[in-house]
């Protein structure tokens, strides 16, 4: 499926996912919009020296939470501030280099417990026969100064919302898991997706910038008749990664999707906020 087509297709989901959170805001206080913060805040190249890989806690029963992204909670979309964040000796992937970085990203899926051995390489080339150019230059990672692969985000053509995008296979080295890495190739990949539904190259991000108080979203801005659409599907076991979606722009959804009906939505919504507090004294 093409970008393009991917836009235009869907409206009764897009229809859908603004009711999912417009009703939440709805009847509440405006919330003030906070700053944008530096994207390199927080990002620690000597953190979790123990090496051990941080997964989904699968104790918790799975039931998919979806999240859209709200464009008004956008809180930084920059390029340039993600490229001088990172370290020394750190590089953003370039399309050109992806295929090369296939058993890199094969072996993440693994040690990150997120398909077996057996299946890696069919979700790789799956998505790249499908459709190889926008694989190849929708797939936001960092390289480390050996060239190893850091960290990695990924959009693509999802099934919950008539084939809208969706964040997709966002994954991170134990070597560098809670140092700030997925937050930058989460961001990168925000950022870039949001210049490319305005139609603007991604060198020109002066042209964009938030002014640190509020986020004009891109119809606002008179580029776009309606907002772009992205979506993330997560777990109640991934809850530390569910606060970081949240800080970055991404909120509950509680309506219909294709798959799943607006009660099942709010319920799985529900019970994981109840099983995270239980468990873990943390409000998700």
């Amino acid at each position: 499926m093409k970008y393009t087509q991917s836009l235009t297709a869907g409206q009764t989901a897009k229809t859908a996912a603004e009711s999912g959170f417009q009703a939440e805001k709805s009847g509440k206080q405006k919330e003030t919009q906070p700053a944008c913060p530096d994207a390199s805040q927080g990002l620690d190249e000597h953190k979790n020296d123990s090496r051990k890989a941080v997964v989904a806690d699968s104790s918790y029963p799975y039931e998919e939470l979806l999240m859209v992204l709200d464009w008004q909670k956008v809180p930084c979309i920059t390029g340039e501030k993600l490229n001088a964040s990172l370290p020394d000796g750190f590089s953003w992937i370039r399309p050109d280099q992806v295929l090369g970085l296939r058993g890199q990203w094969m072996d993440l899926l693994i040690r990150l417990k997120l398909a077996r051995p057996e299946q890696a390489a069919g979700i790789f080339d799956g998505m790249y026969n499908q459709d190889s150019q926008y694989f190849l230059h929708h797939l936001y990672g960092i390289l480390d100064p050996k060239g190893k692969l850091a960290s990695v985000t990924g959009i693509w053509p999802g099934s919950q919302f008539g084939g809208q995008p969706r964040i997709h296979w966002m994954m991170t080295s134990p070597d560098y898991q809670s140092r700030g890495f997925g937050r930058l190739t989460l961001q990168k990949a925000v950022s870039s997706f949001y210049k490319e539904a305005c139609g603007l190259p991604h060198d020109k991000a002066d042209s964009i910038r938030t002014n640190g108080e509020s986020v004009m979203t891109p119809s606002e801005k008179g580029f776009l008749k309606e907002d772009p659409f992205l979506y993330l599907s997560t777990q109640a076991g991934s809850w530390p990664a569910i606060k970081m979606y949240e800080k970055n722009g991404f909120v509950p959804f509680e309506g219909d999707s294709i798959k799943t009906s607006k009660q099942l939505n709010a319920q799985y919504w529900k019970n994981a906020r109840e099983r995270v507090f239980e468990r873990e004294g943390v409000r998700i």
